[in-house]
């Protein structure tokens, strides 16, 4: 019931897609934000510190958000009702790291950053499990082996997850 009848081209383009939107957003995101810290980056009414420093903890919320999220997936994600705990779970860690932002960032990088994470989070679903599950099912497919659901399940799991980010990911870019 998983395997499909014929092998789609278009997964080199999918996963491309979001590799480009992610490095052009975060080479805007150095352009503008990290090389001038001081000024986009930083409000000293909101948080008087170091440039070096916004930029360290600016850059860990992309990586520390996809941590969390992740291991939020891996634990819950397969449980009975496990969409709802993840979703549950994933939005109170959105609120708590927009609430951190606005504390410690100047207000328009505290919403890039919200979205820059979710975002990150998005092409990281590509890369580490939607595209390699679909890559071992094809490998299946192409060696007349059966399939093991599980990489569909969770490729399902993340894409979802990818189209419920969207929104709220142009909402804090814009």
């Amino acid at each position: 019931m998983v395997a499909p009848k014929k092998i789609h081209t278009h997964l080199h383009w999918f996963y491309w897609e979001s590799y480009s939107t992610w490095l052009s957003g975060f080479s805007l995101f150095v352009l503008l934000y990290v090389w001038n810290a001081g000024t986009y980056l930083i409000d000293k009414s909101v948080m008087d510190w170091s440039p070096t420093a916004a930029i360290s903890v600016a850059l860990s919320f992309l990586v520390v958000f996809w941590v969390l999220y992740d291991a939020i997936c891996h634990i819950f994600g397969q449980r009975k009702n496990g969409d709802a705990i993840v979703g549950v779970f994933v939005a109170v860690l959105v609120a708590v790291a927009a609430w951190l932002a606005c504390h410690w960032f100047a207000g328009r990088a505290a919403f890039l950053l919200v979205g820059a994470m979710m975002a990150t989070a998005m092409t990281a679903n590509v890369a580490h499990w939607i595209i390699p599950g679909q890559r071992k099912m094809v490998a299946s497919i192409k060696a007349g082996e059966s399939i093991d659901p599980k990489y569909g399940k969770r490729g399902k799991q993340r894409s979802v997850h990818n189209t419920d980010f969207t929104l709220p990911v142009l909402f804090a870019m814009l």
